[in-house]
């Protein structure tokens, strides 16, 4: 018996050890197991897309921006155009991506300007993480214009002042400053979590999850010259389907909680939150002599009768229980009062889906090859006459 106790106790003895070797390991030669990983640590925001990371067919930037590399310093006479925001500045690469549209279409229209958009920002962010990107790289391009993309559907729900997403190995890993333990080793964060149970956890997300949904996002979509008063071809119309993913739905019902009336007290920190990171890219912008303009994209709820029927049925709540416009609401008041440019792309949207245009990826909320077309011309449109009214060769 004492034998066979000991036997297990030097199992368990070198089984811990060879546990801390792997960690020791995974910490201290963080890019030999995750160089090639899509996410990388950084200090000041928690995480970035590493420089020149592949998806798809395409590859990151220096900075990890769904774009190509350009001059830090603007060539004179040029017009520059920072397009900062989330998850949604990465559909289809940089060419398929609103940005990218956007960019052809100013071109065209004013061949004289010699205008760049930069396409900026990281999936998985929220106003105050863009406001770091646009601290830490973005006004390093000098941008004559900054346009702040608001995701209304998550863009208040995610904005917790108590939370910051890191990446540990790869993981994206939301850890409570100040409640956990948390510091930086070797240039790397620490945690109390294992970084071998993360790793096989990503992993398996990465196989079995996110992979196809995310290699969809990156095949480049067949070209939509126009949406706007344009009858959809038929491969473009909404297709009537019997039910909604499982993921889809409940990712739903949990961030329209920000809509339901009774939980407005609960969201106002991060409603604060949210102000204060506007109010001070606002005073960034400024500082460096560029305009600034946040635009409101609107979520698939609000665009698709269908998917808020399958919510309504999913919660059994009525219409009334939800106030489906609030983000846009509070948004576009603050702007207002804040002295902020403000366009709200919810209306177009709305009449494009009536049209039967077909705006969103299937069980997702981002847009599809319509729906970043779409945006593009809505941006285009806000862009333009401030574009006229400048001098060749004159500041933003």
């Amino acid at each position: 018996m004492i034998r066979a106790v000991a036997t297990l106790a030097k199992l368990a003895v070198a089984g811990l050890a060879t546990f801390l070797l792997v960690e020791f390991s995974l910490l201290a030669f963080d890019d030999v197991f995750f160089g090639r990983s899509f996410y990388g640590f950084d200090p000041d925001i928690g995480f970035r897309v590493r420089a020149h990371a592949r998806y798809g067919q395409n590859e990151a930037n220096e900075f990890g921006f769904n774009d190509r590399d350009y001059p830090h310093e603007r060539t004179p006479g040029t017009l520059r155009i920072l397009v900062l925001g989330d998850s949604f500045n990465w559909t289809f690469g940089p060419d398929g991506n609103y940005a990218g549209i956007l960019e052809r279409k100013l071109r065209d229209a004013f061949p004289e300007r010699g205008i760049e958009v930069i396409n900026a920002g990281y999936p998985q962010t929220h106003t105050g993480q863009e406001l770091a990107v646009l601290r830490k790289f973005g006004m390093q391009y000098h941008p004559d214009l900054v346009v702040l993309g608001f995701f209304v559907g998550n863009d208040f729900y995610d904005a917790d002042p108590d939370r910051k997403r890191i990446v540990v190995g790869a993981t994206a890993t939301d850890i409570r400053p100040g409640r956990e333990f948390y510091r930086v080793v070797l240039g790397e964060p620490l945690v109390w979590r294992s970084r071998l149970a993360l790793f096989v956890e990503e992993r398996w997300k990465e196989l079995h999850l996110v992979g196809e949904r995310q290699r969809k996002q990156f095949e480049g979509p067949a070209a939509v010259a126009r949406v706007r008063g344009i009858e959809p071809a038929a491969s473009q119309r909404v297709r009537r389907r019997t039910a909604f993913a499982e993921s889809y739905m409940a990712w739903l019902e949990r961030r329209m909680e920000f809509a339901r009336p009774g939980n407005r007290a609960a969201f106002r920190r991060f409603e604060g939150y949210a102000f204060d990171s506007l109010r001070s890219m606002r005073d960034l912008v400024a500082a460096n002599g560029a305009g600034f303009l946040v635009a409101a994209y609107p979520d698939a709820v609000q665009v698709d009768p269908d998917v808020r029927r399958a919510l309504l049925e999913r919660t059994g709540l009525a219409p009334s229980d939800y106030e489906w416009q609030r983000a846009q609401r509070i948004l576009g008041a603050f702007c207002r009062e804040n002295d902020i440019a403000f366009i709200d792309l919810l209306p177009e949207f709305r009449k494009a889906r009536q049209m039967g245009w077909s705006l969103y990826l299937e069980n997702d909320s981002h847009w599809n090859a319509a729906g970043n077309t779409l945006a593009a011309e809505l941006l285009f449109d806000a862009l333009a006459q401030r574009i006229r009214e400048l001098p060749v060769g004159g500041p933003g």
